[in-house]
């Protein structure tokens, strides 16, 4: 995952948060496609964010909200 610091234009927090949304995607699509052993599997919890990957390094993907 980046590492992403300091202050951001609309433009590219834009970007960034288009980058993130593909990383979480290929993330996502690796961690269920992957011969690999799923350590921790997917798990929702509030407002419906689900986390995957292994229980050191979890990941959120939240929904949006309008």
């Amino acid at each position: 995952m980046a590492n992403v610091q300091g202050r951001f234009s609309a433009n590219s927090r834009s970007a960034y948060k288009e980058t993130l949304t593909n990383t979480l995607k290929s993330y996502t699509k690796w961690v269920f496609q992957s011969a690999c052993e799923i350590i921790a599997s997917p798990d929702v919890g509030n407002k419906g964010a689900i986390y995957i990957g292994p229980w050191g390094k979890m990941y959120a993907i939240t929904p949006e909200e309008n």
